[in-house]
């Protein structure tokens, strides 16, 4: 399991869980953020799991397998990318490789459903910040989540964020 991080010890392992929709997106926009903020010194594993079902050579599949590749070619200039096609439950797949790694973060887009729609759909974003093995950021496409200012070493730093329990994160 991965230790937790710390000034001494910068983020080198980023998880990024991408699909094709705004949250996915936005995820990773923010771990392209983050890479580009490290100076490319951290690997990104975009990750993109598709559903159990999908066959071997499925259109399905082989469309996921398309998208991925074009996205790690659009990100590869920035950092470091592997790309990871899973099959399965998404939550386990993707708590299953921060594991293996070991992950330093994972970041996850959610689409900020709430209530019945959450209960009944679920929300993959939810259960990975309950048990992923690595701390987990949340993006939103509908939030703007970070507001990075340079501290006085050119630095950035998220003066403050939501957690998901709904108080106030100090930024770092």
């Amino acid at each position: 399991m991965s230790t937790p991080t710390s000034p001494a010890s910068p983020l080198r392992v980023l998880v990024v869980a991408v699909e094709e929709s705004p949250p996915g997106v936005e995820a990773l926009r923010l771990a392209q953020r983050l890479a580009a903020a490290m100076q490319g010194a951290v690997e990104l594993h975009l990750t993109h799991v598709a559903r159990a079902g999908a066959a071997d050579g499925s259109a399905e599949l082989e469309k996921a397998r398309v998208w991925l590749l074009r996205t790690v070619a659009d990100v590869a200039s920035a950092a470091s990318v592997v790309p990871h096609l899973l099959r399965g439950d998404p939550a386990a797949q993707i708590r299953e490789l921060c594991r293996a790694l070991p992950a330093d973060l994972l970041v996850v887009g959610s689409h900020g459903r709430t209530g019945l729609r959450r209960l009944v759909l679920g929300s993959v974003a939810e259960s990975l910040t309950r048990t992923a093995p690595c701390p987990v950021l949340v993006a939103r496409p509908d939030a703007d989540l970070l507001h990075a200012v340079p501290d006085d070493a050119g630095r950035s730093v998220v003066p403050a964020m939501t957690s998901t329990l709904g108080g106030a994160v100090a930024g770092a």
